[in-house]
């Protein structure tokens, strides 16, 4: 793949499809060597985008939802998935668009669709600033959410949602002198 950083979305790519459409866990696949082609920068940011785009999947939707007049297929539904997560991340839109088009591109089926993507995509990137971050924080499937709430209350289930968006903290534990490096990282101790 000639494009900088096409590897690692394409792969991503295929992961979200394998676990959107095929009801596969992302823990099996990774397990199963799905990015082992990679170099590992590239199988590290494959599995950050697919978990990225997973996490922020709800907001991506809503967020799409005004530029499409039908649903696409799944498959083109996820590159714009994972183009409007990348491009709220704050990765360059012309390279989030280029590399969305170019991998829906190159499936005989959804090809057609890459004026769609690059028209689309384009829109999401122009939307006004903050508009990601006004909506709503994806909320866990009802089948786990209810109860939840019912033993723990809606405030603490609103408290976990936030939470798991959010994802975890990195956790960086150091031999010796634990404030010199909080300081020089921009941690807490």
């Amino acid at each position: 793949m000639s494009q900088i950083g096409l590897a690692p979305r394409a792969a991503a790519h295929f992961l979200l499809d394998e676990v959107t459409g095929e009801g596969k866990l992302l823990s099996e696949l990774i397990g199963g060597g799905a990015l082992s082609q990679l170099a590992p920068e590239d199988r590290a940011r494959a599995q950050r985008l697919a978990v990225l785009t997973l996490r922020g999947m709800d907001r991506a939707d809503r967020m799409l939802k005004p530029f499409l007049q039908k649903r696409p297929p799944l498959t083109v539904r996820n590159a714009l998935r994972l183009g409007t997560v990348e491009i709220w991340n704050g990765e360059a839109a012309h390279g989030v668009v280029n590399a969305c088009v170019e991998i829906v591109g190159r499936n005989k089926r959804t090809q057609a669709m890459k004026g769609l993507v690059n028209a689309v995509l384009r829109k999401v990137a122009a939307e006004r600033p903050g508009a990601w971050d006004r909506l709503p924080e994806p909320r866990l499937p009802d089948w786990l959410r209810a109860p939840m709430i019912e033993a723990w209350g809606k405030p603490a289930v609103a408290g976990m949602e936030t939470a798991h968006f959010a994802g975890a903290q990195l956790d960086i534990t150091v031999k010796s002198d634990p404030e010199t490096w909080a300081q020089k990282l921009g941690g807490t101790v």
